[in-house]
């Protein structure tokens, strides 16, 4: 059987100020949930792949929501 979660990766975004990171919202969920990914591997990708001047904010929807992630394995 398999388990769906829903992310709310738009009102994340929305209360972070950016609806443009629900992306990274949604990669940090499936970091979260899979552990497929290694989690500094996708930071320094955010890093090096989204423009300049958001980094910061999509490093922090990403550990916002990489937290939700795991909050979701627990229940």
């Amino acid at each position: 059987m398999q388990k769906i979660y829903e992310i709310p990766a738009t009102r994340i975004a929305e209360e972070l100020g950016k609806n443009i990171v629900a992306n990274v919202i949604m990669v940090s969920a499936f970091t979260a949930l899979t552990n497929m990914l290694d989690v500094d591997v996708v930071k320094e990708s955010i890093k090096r792949n989204v423009p300049k001047g958001t980094i910061e904010l999509n490093l922090t929807a990403f550990e916002r929501d990489y937290g939700y992630g795991k909050s979701l394995l627990k229940s």
